[in-house]
């Protein structure tokens, strides 16, 4: 006789906690779908700053750099302008940079587009170019997909997303609120909440730098280049962003960063065959001015196997100035 009032209790009860977890769901969706159409600066920092010092710079530009971390360590704007200003003189350009961590090819694109799409026309742009950035697969392509892809982004990305960490993409994708929490924080309050970060002892307030080593990380690149193969759809993106630099009137030029001796040696062979391959092959249908320094500077110029440190940064600064501005900016002028 009391099975009944319990049995009726319990499907409420389960009819409730349905009704829940879709009211959970269909907010997060809707979350996500707010953050696609929200401003860059929501889940992007980095690359809305960037954005920022390009606006400063005016409508016009002189220099825009499009690159990933291995750019920011090794060209350094400011010592690049002063080279200039010693070989040009007064009228030497401004350089701006908008490298990020994680910049690869299809970074790259996305911070080409809201460049145009703001108006600006840079006269030259120097692009990053690695065999990292055209394997298959796509190395960083989670990093976009947290900081910069919406649903059709994520759609045309898909087989290569499925490649990667797919907890990442069901994450940002169905669990947006709970997978940006410390960006949306960040953006409401203007900086990191220090509640979000480890604390540190007094010992650990002033960490001290880590010592330079042009090997550390060449290991974990081997593993990740292993069964190493081009991607056509990273060459594709770079096609498109030489194409649309050139519809745009700007000048691109595809540079190849210096990296040590030791990840030299982990290239060398299969891999970089093969990327030279694709180079030949893009040469052939569309040539574009590229410059390969990747032997330019010893190993004494490395934080790691791939990041320049200050003194390396300093060198390639001055190499960058002098062997891909400079005669570009002297032509640039003459026409």
């Amino acid at each position: 006789m009391e099975a009944g009032p319990t049995t009726d209790s319990a499907v409420r009860a389960r009819r409730v906690l349905a009704l829940a977890g879709l009211f959970f769901l269909a907010g997060e969706l809707a979350a996500g779908l707010a953050l696609d159409r929200a401003p860059l600066r929501v889940r992007f920092h980095e690359a809305a700053d960037a954005l920022a010092r390009v606006r400063a710079a005016g409508p016009q530009p002189d220099v825009l750099l499009f690159g990933s971390s291995r750019f920011k360590a090794l060209i350094l704007p400011d010592r690049v302008e002063s080279r200039l200003r010693e070989t040009l003189g007064p009228g030497a350009p401004r350089v701006t940079t908008l490298a990020f961590n994680g910049g690869d090819l299809v970074g790259t694109d996305i911070m080409l587009e809201h460049v145009l799409a703001e108006g600006v026309r840079p006269r030259l742009a120097l692009v990053e170019l690695t065999p990292e950035w055209v394997r298959y697969p796509i190395p960083f392509l989670n990093g976009q997909l947290l900081r910069a892809f919406t649903w059709r982004d994520v759609y045309e990305w898909l087989p290569e997303l499925m490649q990667g960490t797919r907890r990442t993409l069901v994450c940002a994708r169905i669990f947006p609120v709970y997978c940006y929490r410390n960006e949306l924080l960040t953006w409401m309050m203007g900086e990191p909440p220090p509640y979000l970060a480890a604390p540190r002892s007094a010992s650990q307030s002033k960490p001290s730098p880590k010592r330079d080593d042009p090997t550390h990380g060449a290991n974990r690149w081997a593993r990740r280049m292993k069964g190493y193969q081009t991607s056509p759809r990273a060459l594709h993106l770079l096609e498109r962003v030489i194409g649309r630099c050139r519809e745009a009137g700007i000048e691109c030029v595809i540079v190849v960063p210096p990296i040590s001796s030791a990840h030299r040696a982990l290239l060398a062979g299969h891999i970089e065959n093969t990327f030279q391959q694709a180079l030949a092959r893009l040469q052939r249908d569309d040539p574009t001015p590229l410059q390969d320094f990747s032997d330019r500077l010893p190993d004494d110029g490395f934080h790691d196997s791939t990041h320049g440190n200050r003194s390396g940064g300093e060198r390639f600064s001055v190499i960058v100035a002098d062997e891909v501005i400079a005669p570009r900016w002297k032509a640039l002028k003459a026409e």
